[in-house]
């Protein structure tokens, strides 16, 4: 559920991944409804962030890439100590903000970098674990060393079936429903049914299997692996 923000006009929908993370990582949605002007903040974050267009249209300072124009589908990170944010965003934008504590550099092959990665540009292609699938990778990886993996992922073909159960060793795994719908059973939860706007939270070890997706199903997931 949406409820009014901090910003006159913005609605605010939080996922509640930082209590789970032990405020490690942070979800939420915000959507405006009215055409919205602000300022951005010109300080640098403590955390990396990262920006995901669900809907409508949003003017985003990047800092040292300027300032784009993204529409659905564009994705934009912003590693810690970047100055960014919003500039304009159109009635009924919505935007989705990743917010993640960032590892020191040295652990990670050297420095982040700002990734502005357009819908347009960006094809689907072959999933490496999964034939069904097709997936359009969002930049994130390269720009973070591989520290954060973010991508979408959409049926090629008719979803065969469960695959049977098995588990992640991810350091986090979230997935958010975009289109379409899926069901996934858990061991401990029995099925649980998600349609677009539903998001999941699997920590790792936690035994699933997707059992049912609709043709038109689109994923996106956050992954971080695990640092071992």
């Amino acid at each position: 559920m949406f409820v009014p923000g901090c910003v006159e006009g913005l609605e605010v929908r939080a996922i509640p991944l930082a209590e789970a993370t032990d405020g490690h990582f942070e979800l939420l949605l915000s959507r405006a409804r009215q055409p919205l002007t602000a300022p951005v903040a010109q300080v640098g974050h403590t955390a990396a962030r990262l920006y995901y267009v669900l809907n409508g249209e949003i003017e985003f300072d990047t800092g040292e890439r300027g300032v784009q124009t993204l529409i659905p589908g564009d994705c934009v990170y912003l590693p810690a100590g970047r100055v960014g944010g919003g500039l304009y965003r159109a009635t009924d934008s919505v935007l989705l903000e990743f917010w993640a504590r960032q590892p020191p550099a040295d652990g990670l092959g050297g420095e982040h970098t700002v990734s502005v990665v357009r819908a347009a540009e960006t094809g689907y292609t072959a999933h490496s674990l999964r034939p069904w699938l097709r997936r359009r990778d969002l930049g994130v990886a390269e720009a973070s060393r591989g520290w954060l993996h973010v991508g979408l992922s959409v049926c090629a073909q008719p979803y065969p079936g469960p695959a049977g159960p098995h588990w992640h060793s991810f350091a986090l795994h979230v997935m958010m429903i975009v289109q379409g719908f899926c069901q996934i059973e858990y061991a401990h939860l029995g099925a649980v049914t998600l349609i677009p706007g539903d998001c999941v939270y699997q920590p790792a070890g936690v035994e699933h299997d997707v059992v049912m997706r609709s043709d038109d199903c689109e994923i996106l997931e956050i992954i971080a692996p695990h640092p071992d």
